[in-house]
């Protein structure tokens, strides 16, 4: 009989112990998950924090390809070149197109009117007429507007 209930005794001790055992482990799980799921929720807003400065960075960077692309014609303007100056024009509105598909709507309708005016730009430089530039500086004051607001 003694042998009986040391074995009953033995028995309940090692449950308590498995039972305190696993309550302290199933606590320090919930507090990992806890953690975890605030360091993931800490790393998403960080993470769609960059990919807005990413998205504003390349923006600027294809206002600023665009840019040169102007100061290319501008010289190939002053130079007399006229074919060269249109085909860079044609580079800028590309640019600038691939500029409006980052930015914000207002960026974008800003860069339809600056498109516009490349066109109009193009058309006096068609006709081989050097007074394009004056009209191509104005497009870029404009431009450099956007890019240092």
């Amino acid at each position: 009989m003694k042998s009986l209930f040391k074995m009953i005794a033995t028995l309940i001790v090692l449950a308590v112990v498995f039972g305190a055992g696993y309550l302290t482990g199933s606590l320090r799980m919930e507090k990992l998950n806890r953690l975890l799921d605030s360091a993931k929720s800490e790393m998403a807003v960080k993470v769609s924090g960059l990919e807005g400065e990413v998205r504003s960075l390349r923006f600027r960077m294809q206002l600023t390809t665009a840019r040169d692309s102007l100061l290319t014609a501008e010289n190939n303007i002053r130079e007399r070149n006229f074919g060269m100056a249109q085909k860079d024009l044609e580079g800028a509105k590309d640019d600038l197109r691939s500029a409006a598909k980052l930015g914000s709507k207002e960026a974008g309708e800003a860069l339809s009117g600056l498109e516009g005016s490349i066109d109009g730009v193009i058309e006096i430089v068609r006709r081989s007429d050097a007074r394009a530039k004056s009209r191509l500086d104005a497009v870029k004051a404009d431009l450099d507007r956007l890019i240092n607001p």
